[in-house]
């Protein structure tokens, strides 16, 4: 189940986060990854890789232009 805000996917979620639909690429020093947004209900949203939604990309910086880009969240 899709939702256009990130607040209510991560309401309904176990864990209180919401991930980012579709993935996208990015290129960094090591390559280029698919990731999603992960958006906690408290505190700040974070890129993390779509294979192990756990593992945060830390060389990698969101800007609050690609969180607002995203159309549909799923709970996490």
């Amino acid at each position: 189940m899709t939702f256009p805000d990130p607040y209510e996917a991560a309401k309904s979620s176990r864990e209180h986060k919401a991930v980012s639909q579709p993935p996208f690429f990015i290129h960094t020093a090591r390559g280029r990854f698919l990731i999603q947004i992960c958006f906690p209900l408290h505190g700040s949203p974070y890129p993390v890789y779509k294979t192990a939604n756990g593992i945060t990309v830390h060389d990698f910086k969101l800007s609050s232009k690609m969180v607002d880009a995203v159309k549909e969240w799923t709970p996490w």
